[in-house]
């Protein structure tokens, strides 16, 4: 019933700001050109050096014009002396300098569509490895005791009840972490949303929602989404894209120091490191879906080995008391051979 009034009350949010998130996602979709052009120009601008990095100047040179006089006709009239013009006027303006940066990249159409495509490809498989995970996850929540039973069928029966309480810790860690990630990408989305909406950010809602999805994936997703927040204040100034920088730096900051430890109390602290690189084992190993099943998995591991490394006092092992072994007709005809012999 939980799982279904959450999808209902997702759908009823969702036809809800359907029409302002389509209207701003399309402006967002037209402003980020823009954006781009404008750092372009910036670049070409302030730092011509990193401008001629991303886009060398071409250094091969049209053919001069005295090399076809010999060809011309010797008895041709003498051209007309032209005024010479001002070194001022011949100055390249700095869009100029922004459309070698433009060339440059359209030189690179190619690696660039090949680049597209391979993102394209991976998007759709983690996207059809999320279904499976999503679809997997509401199965097992609808019935969660029948495959409870059936792991603990697998049990020997002296150690099902020690199992079941750890299938019930494993549980209650899981529900608290989905928890807090459902709480916390709720408030990022709505404090993301109204903090760039005050401060004249365009796209504010689409950019807010960015927000709270990505906050999903911890550390990565965060920086990921600051990205086309940036870039949209770079369409006003690069005061405003520094502005809206810092904004999501104080959200973060304000997350990790006191939304996340009380949402929660302390029922499973994971170590920060630890963390970290589980999530870049994952995602070497997975791509980029194992960044979301990171958390959930190192959550899992550490109730497991709390439970039965540490808290968990194993029963010794069986002692086997063995029989005295029965001396066979033949030994016993033999002698002792701890008895000395007799004299």
């Amino acid at each position: 019933g939980v799982v279904f009034g959450t999808v209902g009350l997702l759908i009823l949010v969702a036809l809800w700001t359907g029409p302002t998130l389509a209207e701003q996602s399309g402006e967002l979709r037209t402003k980020l050109p823009e954006a781009v052009n404008k750092l372009e120009a910036y670049l070409a601008e302030r730092q011509p050096a990193l401008l001629d990095l991303l886009a060398p100047k071409d250094t091969g040179t049209a053919p001069a014009a005295p090399n076809a006089a010999p060809n011309a006709a010797p008895n041709a009239a003498p051209a007309a002396t032209t005024p010479a013009v001002p070194a001022a006027a011949t100055t390249p303006a700095p869009a100029a300098s922004s459309g070698r940066l433009i060339t440059a990249m359209q030189g690179r159409s190619g690696d660039l569509s090949s680049l597209a495509l391979g993102v394209l490809q991976s998007t759709l498989a983690v996207f059809a490895a999320a279904l499976l995970v999503v679809f997997t996850a509401v199965y097992i929540a609808a019935d969660p005791d029948t495959y409870r039973r059936g792991i603990l069928l697998l049990i020997p029966n002296y150690r099902r009840d020690r199992v079941a309480e750890l299938l019930d810790a494993l549980g209650g860690a899981l529900k608290t972490w989905f928890a807090t990630q459902l709480i916390a990408m709720l408030v990022i989305g709505v404090v993301t949303t109204i903090i760039l909406a005050l401060i004249g950010v365009r796209g504010a809602l689409p950019l807010g929602v960015i927000a709270g999805i990505f906050e999903f994936i911890p550390n990565v997703g965060p920086t990921l989404s600051a990205v086309p927040a940036i870039l949209m204040g770079l369409v006003d100034s690069p005061q405003m894209a520094l502005t809206v920088a810092g904004v999501y730096w104080g959200i973060q900051f304000l997350e990790n120091n006191l939304l996340i430890p009380y949402l929660m109390s302390e029922q499973l602290d994971l170590p920060p490191a630890l963390t970290l690189i589980t999530q870049v084992v994952m995602a070497t190993v997975f791509g980029f879906l194992g960044l979301f099943v990171a958390i959930p998995l190192l959550a899992t591991i550490v109730v497991m080995v709390r439970m039965l490394w540490i808290e968990d006092d194993l029963p010794p092992l069986p002692t086997i008391e063995y029989p005295a072994a029965r001396r066979t007709q033949l030994l016993r005809m033999l002698p002792d051979l701890d008895e000395p012999p007799a004299k």
